[in-house]
């Protein structure tokens, strides 16, 4: 059996060998679980700031973003309190903005800026912890100890700040603030400042948006308001370009005779209203001026006066120029076209020559004057317009009417306010006045060279019966200063035949004129043998005329020895039928 060698055998630890060993194991496994503790720690810490992260991103406004701070930093670094402070502008301080759990918030209660970069600098990314004590603002909150970390605004600057604190009631209860949390902290803070600007950013880029859109919507809004009160400009400048702007005057009607001033003060009278107006006369008496003169003088006038010739336009195109017609309504309508009642919508449509519309059209238009609505050619879409009708014609409509030509319901809705134009041989002593009116238009745009009208020219103008009425005047007037070598009007050809009145016959027989109701004969005596007060003063006044040689004006004129002004003479005569003889 083999010795045992002593130096070979282990040997003992002696027991405070074991106590020490044990001891170190200890350490070691304390060491373990707290470093076991710390990374739960830290794991929760940044679970909390994911959760954080989360819910903050899903914000719509920052508003409500200071709030979650607070409450997410509590959660996170196992604190009691907090708190988030902001700045306004460049102000030297921080304003408490969003608390919870400080035992006495003073929303009064403000951080200075300089002191926090004081604090912070070179601690932990600016963040520090701080004891209350003395004149810190923290004695004011009720706290023991906070830890702060500034908030850090894109230049560099601080804009919030975020406080975690423990309370001075119940500080037993939590550890003491360390050092070691100070980065996570700070960390926490950045993530908040982020998340801060992203959603400042992100407000400010959607109600830039928002105001973007506004704007487009305004512009587009306003663009259309444009675009139609654009295309409905140039349709009224299409149509007024084309339309003459007659002589001034009530409405350009020219004329100082009795008829012409009762017709006048019917017009002032009829023009303030809404009533429909139905103007009646030869041609060439002037219908449509009457019809500018009810427009001028009523409330429309600052709309424009639409004009259509229903007898100028083709049948089959007067319900589109009316009406207007849709994309597409017929060949050759290759866009939408707005009709003569839009266009006078607000203002008054002048229908001359009504009497000449067909039976279809006089229905259409019948509608328009009871509801003020039509459609377009082509168009299922009723419109709606406002607009005064004035109608003209120079035939009896009435007789059109018995004759089943015209419709008697549009009859009486076009006649609410009838409106005569007397002829020019009702009106014979304006006949010098126009003379003179259309001398000085057609001379002045001649360049002036005829200036004055020769008494021999004005008494050839006024023994003429004018068929054609003021329309042929003016004619005449036109011709004859293009025709004038000289600066006195020159009559270059005749008028037109005369009327003979032969004042030898026992009978006076003066040929009738157009428009006149009575007879085409006037005869010296009635039915009963007595002559009538008008006849006696007919044969007087011609007698006169033939001794003076039908000479009107001037001293021994007709005028003088009649003791009648030679205006009332004129007018008289026109009244009375009274021509001169073709000698």
């Amino acid at each position: 059996m083999a010795k045992l060698d002593a130096t070979s055998l282990p040997v003992r630890p002696t027991y405070e060998e074991l106590q020490a060993e044990i001891l170190r194991s200890m350490v070691v496994k304390q060491d373990l679980i707290n470093a076991r503790n710390a990374l739960d720690r830290d794991l929760e810490r940044f679970q909390a700031m994911h959760a954080f992260s989360t819910r903050a991103i899903q914000l719509q406004n920052s508003r409500d973003l200071p709030m979650i701070v607070v409450e997410s930093a509590i959660e996170a670094f196992e604190v009691e309190c907090g708190a988030v402070f902001t700045r306004t502008g460049k102000q030297p301080s921080l304003r408490l903005t969003a608390f919870y759990g400080v035992p006495c918030a003073a929303p009064e209660c403000r951080l200075d800026v300089a002191s926090i970069e004081r604090k912070g600098d070179g601690r932990s990314g600016s963040a520090f912890i701080e004891p209350a004590g003395g004149e810190s603002p923290w004695v004011q909150l009720g706290l023991h100890q906070v830890m702060v970390a500034p908030l850090f605004d894109t230049d560099g600057s601080i804009e919030a700040a975020l406080m975690c604190g423990i309370s001075t009631a119940k500080r037993d209860f939590y550890r003491e603030l360390n050092d070691d949390v100070l980065p996570s902290f700070m960390v926490f803070a950045q993530q908040a400042a982020t998340i801060m600007h992203n959603l400042q950013s992100r407000e400010v880029i959607g109600q830039q948006l928002n105001d973007l859109h506004d704007v487009r919507d305004d512009l587009e809004r306003a663009l259309a308001e444009v675009r139609r009160l654009t295309a409905r400009l140039e349709e009224e400048n299409d149509y007024l370009r084309e339309e003459v702007e007659l002589a001034q005057g009530f409405g350009g009607v020219v004329g100082e005779s009795e008829p012409v001033r009762a017709m006048l003060a019917t017009v002032r009278v009829v023009a303030r209203t809404e009533a429909t107006v139905l103007v009646l006369g030869e041609t060439g008496t002037g219908k449509e001026l009457v019809a500018r003169a009810v427009h001028g003088a009523s409330n429309r006038s600052n709309r424009p006066l639409i004009k259509v010739n229903c007898a100028a336009l083709p049948a089959e195109l007067i319900e589109s120029e009316l009406f207007g017609h849709e994309r597409g309504a017929f060949t050759g309508a290759h866009a939408r076209r707005a009709g003569r009642f839009e266009l006078a919508d607000g203002g008054t449509i002048f229908l001359d020559e009504i009497a000449e519309l067909s039976p279809a059209l006089q229905a259409r238009l019948l509608r328009v004057l009871q509801d003020g609505e039509f459609e377009r050619v082509g168009g299922e879409r009723s419109l709606r317009v406002d607009v005064r009708v004035i109608a003209a014609t120079n035939r009896d409509v009435q007789a059109a009417v018995v004759a089943g030509e015209f419709r008697e319901d549009l009859y009486y809705r076009l006649n609410v306010f009838p409106i005569r134009c007397p002829p020019l041989r009702e009106r014979a002593v304006d006949v010098p006045i126009l003379a003179q009116h259309f001398l000085h238009r057609f001379s002045t745009a001649a360049g002036g060279r005829v200036t004055s009208i020769p008494s021999d020219v004005l008494e050839r103008l006024e023994r003429y019966h004018w068929p054609g009425n003021v329309r042929e005047l003016m004619n005449v007037i036109e011709r004859a200063v293009i025709l004038s070598s000289g600066p006195e009007l020159e009559l270059a050809e005749p008028i037109g035949p005369s009327i003979a009145a032969d004042s030898s016959s026992e009978r006076l027989r003066v040929t009738g004129v157009p428009g006149d109701r009575g007879s085409t004969t006037r005869h010296a005596t009635n039915r009963n043998g007595f002559r009538s007060l008008a006849e006696c003063e007919r044969d007087h006044i011609v007698k006169v005329l033939d001794q003076t040689g039908w000479r009107i004006r001037g001293r021994d004129g007709a005028a003088e020895i009649l003791e009648l002004k030679a205006t009332t003479l004129e007018a008289r005569m026109a009244r009375l039928g009274i021509l001169r003889p073709v000698r």
